[in-house]
């Protein structure tokens, strides 16, 4: 059998395995024939597509079809609380806890502490009146997310659904961890929805110990005048390979801050998609990659105006070194009658050696009248000017460059909800940053 077959019979196989592995979705199965046919038929995507022309997927490929040929390992049975004491942040964050790992739950959440106006569960676990929406939002996400959406769909074992009620304020944020623990492909699938007027903090952890191939999709729902903060850490095996995409919907007055942190992985590649929908709906999106030795990090973001009066600010930057490439691809449409828009794009990037690459494509579509919209973009070294600047007043060299690479980071890492995860983060890049060193003490 050929290669371009293999995969394709592979996924197959796959899918029917995973279906007879969860009884509890039979509910689910056309569902996930539908995004398995549309996964055959167009397979991965190729850097013939302009979406992904810095971004080969051909070797993902094959170590996906080389994974989902092997039999499925029981679960790790420390996985849960070697984590927990790996992450070290968690007792700080005094919120539920739930990880999925290597694909499935390693615990039930109803054994997540309880918090008031909020409800975790396993998708298998829907009640009937549930289904329903629930098979729209991810037929809808598959539809529209691509290949690596229906993959998803067409794998899925288990998901985590996070419910927030009516006027709910959570008391604490809501940690979800996706890790790995063996050499395999996992296909988390992550469903959160504000209820009307609710408030939130949720913060996505990725912490993979393996060369493992993740593919993880998170939708969420947003009802009117809901506000959520949202924390996407992506911390994976330096030998790991990272798919991850958000599908993010705001309705009328609904209001959310997302920040996205790429630090791990070889390959990585995240597709952030915001559909502001309701009148007065507010997004702030902010990123920050940081590609040391030979990473690649691509980052994609859409941004979508289709109601009036929508606000959309979004910033972006990147730190790559030594061997590392980061890709940045931002688009904001403004849809026809969306009028009142005020939306702003931009993207930074921080080039620390003659060797770091990065490429970037802000994109600005404007189809409504009486806008305000901007977009622009930015590479290069470390200003000399700042550099000299500091020195004359009797800073070291050494010194300036690392309070001018902390004061880059700092911007973004200030969006954090948490000081502790603030701190972790600053910890975590000074370790691999050693230019970085005192960042966690530089004004």
């Amino acid at each position: 059998m050929s290669e371009a077959a293999t995969v394709p019979a592979t996924v197959q196989a796959a899918s029917a395995a995973a279906a007879l592995s969860e009884p509890a979705l039979a509910w689910f199965a056309t569902v996930r024939e539908r995004a398995l046919q549309a996964f055959v038929a167009h397979g991965f995507p190729t850097t013939s597509s302009e979406d992904w022309r810095y971004t080969d997927l051909r070797d993902t490929a094959r170590r996906i079809a080389d994974y989902l040929s092997r039999p499925v390992p029981p679960a790790t049975a420390n996985s849960y609380s070697a984590l927990l004491e790996r992450l070290g942040v968690l007792d700080d964050l005094h919120g539920p806890a739930l990880i999925l790992s290597d694909g499935t739950l390693a615990v039930d959440p109803a054994t997540a502490p309880v918090m008031a106006g909020l409800t975790l569960s396993a998708l298998s676990a829907a009640q009937p009146a549930a289904r329903t929406a629930l098979a729209e939002r991810i037929t809808a996400a598959t539809e529209g997310d691509g290949a690596l959406a229906a993959l998803n769909t067409a794998l899925l074992r288990q998901g985590l659904v996070v419910d927030v009620a009516a006027g709910a304020e959570l008391e604490a944020p809501v940690y979800i961890v996706c890790t790995t623990t063996t050499e395999g492909a996992p296909q988390n699938r992550i469903l959160i929805h504000l209820r009307r007027g609710s408030r939130a903090t949720i913060v996505e952890h990725h912490l993979g110990l393996t060369a493992a191939v993740s593919n993880t999709k998170t939708d969420v729902l947003c009802e009117p005048d809901s506000t959520l903060v949202y924390v996407k850490l992506q911390e994976d095996s330096p030998a790991a390979t990272h798919l991850a995409s958000q599908r993010v919907r705001l309705e009328g007055g609904a209001r959310a801050r997302l920040l996205h942190l790429d630090l791990g992985a070889q390959l990585a590649r995240n597709d952030l998609h915001v559909s502001l929908d309701g009148t007065g709906a507010e997004v702030s999106a902010n990123g920050l990659f940081f590609a040391d030795a030979a990473r690649h990090l691509d980052n994609h973001t859409r941004i979508e105006h289709h109601a009036a009066h929508t606000v959309s600010q979004e910033l972006y930057r990147g730190v790559v070194s030594e061997r590392g490439r980061g890709v940045f691809n931002g688009k904001v449409i403004v849809h026809a009658g969306a009028n009142g828009t005020d939306a702003k794009l931009t993207n930074q990037n921080l080039l620390l050696s003659d060797t770091a690459e990065v490429d970037t494509k802000p994109e600005l579509e404007i189809y409504a009248d009486e806008v305000r919209c901007s977009h622009g973009a930015t590479t290069g070294q470390l200003d000399a000017g700042a550099i000299f600047y500091l020195r004359s007043r009797g800073i070291e060299e050494a010194q300036a460059r690392r309070m001018l690479i902390a004061s880059f980071v700092r911007e973004i890492l200030r969006n954090l909800p948490d000081a502790a995860l603030e701190a972790h983060v600053a910890r975590r890049l000074a370790a691999r940053l050693p230019e970085l060193d005192e960042a966690a003490e530089t004004p």
